[in-house]
């Protein structure tokens, strides 16, 4: 066996800081979040697929890590997570990004939208472009399509004590205009954004369909209705640019598909989707 040992000098650069690379001027930053009791690598597809489709585009992603294993603990302590690593990226990147976009799967979406709200993150919204929203519950989850779903989500708020369901669920204060998720529709949001991306599936029985729709259900309450507005207003004033995606599956009968599992977990690895 022989062995030869190579220096490549756009690697030395980026470790030694070294004269003479020429660093992009224009870095696209996607911050990517997970959905309940997901891991980090579950939008790994979605950061694959945006390379290949706009090489042009110099990216830089952000999976965050911390809040894996941690997706029962409430919002806040979670978007305290999110907001150091961001933090830690932005210390640590050789060139500050010029646009950032949002990834987020099921209540990772609730993560990111709250990040927003942070005074840490107040000199960025100015970069944010693009926010794809995949099976979020925007409007909590206390109207279900399934009640089987419910059922098994109430069971399972309680086994684990999870704060976020119980936010989910607008059940974690006794005024419903104090819970988290109506007062999150007040703060601005996805007004910083160019392009809301929402992706949604009628088999998908894990996130209500008008939730991740931002749509009027048909046995709307007031308080669904009251957020509605909260949302959509600075979103049409401030002339986003919002398109829906309503994907059907071909889904093979199982356990899975009946309880709507499934379709939620198909956006994360069915590659014609992506």
């Amino acid at each position: 066996w022989s062995f030869t040992d190579h220096t490549y000098p756009y690697l030395l650069c980026s470790i030694t800081g070294a004269t003479g690379h020429h660093y992009p001027s224009d870095v696209h930053l996607v911050i990517c979040h997970h959905g309940l009791d997901g891991h980090h690598y579950d939008l790994k597809l979605y950061k694959t697929y945006l390379e290949l489709a706009l090489p042009q585009v110099t990216f830089d992603f952000l999976l965050i890590k911390g809040n894996q294993g941690n997706t029962f603990n409430n919002f806040e302590t979670m978007t305290d997570q999110a907001v150091s690593e961001f933090r830690e990226y932005m210390t640590t990147c050789m060139v500050s990004p010029t646009k950032i976009s949002f990834i987020g799967h099921s209540l990772g979406n609730i993560v990111l939208r709250n990040m927003l709200t942070r005074a840490e993150m107040a000199k960025y919204l100015g970069c944010m472009h693009t926010f794809i929203s995949i099976c979020a519950p925007h409007l909590g989850t206390f109207v279900s399509s399934s009640s089987l779903v419910s059922t098994g989500m109430w069971f399972l708020q309680k086994w684990r004590g999870s704060q976020s369901l119980l936010q989910l669920q607008l059940r974690d204060h006794p005024d419903p205009h104090q819970t988290f998720i109506y007062q999150l529709s007040r703060k601005p949001t996805f007004e910083h954004f160019t392009t809301l991306l929402l992706v949604s599936s009628h088999q998908d029985k894990y996130v209500p369909f008008h939730s991740a729709r931002l749509q009027l259900p048909e046995d709307a309450n007031a308080i669904c209705t009251a957020m509605l507005a909260n949302i959509w207003e600075p979103i049409r004033r401030n002339k986003i640019n919002v398109i829906r995606y309503t994907i059907d599956h071909s889904l093979q009968l199982s356990t899975n598909s009946f309880i709507g599992r499934a379709a939620h977990i198909a956006m994360l690895k069915l590659q014609k989707i992506i």
